[in-house]
C-alpha cells in the first residue's frame, strides 16, 4: 500500500497534470494563431494542472501514518495537512466543474451560430429557387 501511495498515485497524477497542461498549451497556441484564443479557458486549465501537481507532491512527500503513542499536537498537525490536501482536491473539482459549464455554454453559442448560418443559407436558396420559378420560359 505504501508503494501505491508514494509512487503510483503521485506519478499518475503528475502524468495527468502534464498531459492536461501540454494539450491545453498546444490547443491555445493553435487557437491563438487562428485568432480565436480563449485565455480564460487556458488559465483555468493550467491552474487545474498546477493544483493536481501540487496534490501529487503533497501526497508523495506527506506523512501518512501516526504512531499509536503520538501526541495530540502531532495528530492535529497531520489532520490539518490532510485537510489541506482534500481542500486542494475540492479546488480541482471546482475548476473542472467550472470548465465543463463554460464548455457547454460555449458549445451552445457555437450551435446557435451554426443554426443562424444554416437558416441564412436555406433562406437564400429558397429565394433563388423562387426567382427561378418566377422567370418566364420554364
Amino acid at each position: 500500500m505504501e508503494v501505491l501511495r508514494i509512487w503510483v498515485f503521485p506519478v499518475f497524477l503528475l502524468m495527468v497534470a502534464g498531459a492536461l497542461a501540454t494539450i491545453e498549451y498546444r490547443t491555445h497556441t493553435a487557437d491563438r494563431a487562428a485568432g480565436r484564443a480563449r485565455t480564460t479557458r487556458f488559465t483555468r486549465r493550467l491552474s487545474g494542472a498546477l493544483v493536481i501537481a501540487a496534490i501529487a507532491l503533497l501526497v508523495h512527500f506527506g506523512p501518512t501514518t501516526v504512531a499509536a503513542t503520538a501526541s495530540r499536537e502531532e495528530i492535529e498537525r497531520l489532520s490539518y495537512y490532510w485537510v489541506s490536501v482534500v481542500a486542494l482536491a475540492l479546488v480541482a473539482i471546482a475548476l473542472a466543474c467550472w470548465d465543463v459549464l463554460d464548455s457547454v455554454r460555449h458549445l451552445g453559442h457555437h450551435f446557435s451560430d451554426l443554426e443562424k448560418e444554416e437558416i441564412d443559407r436555406l433562406r437564400t436558396e429558397i429565394v433563388s429557387r423562387k426567382k427561378k420559378s418566377d422567370q418566364p420560359g420554364d
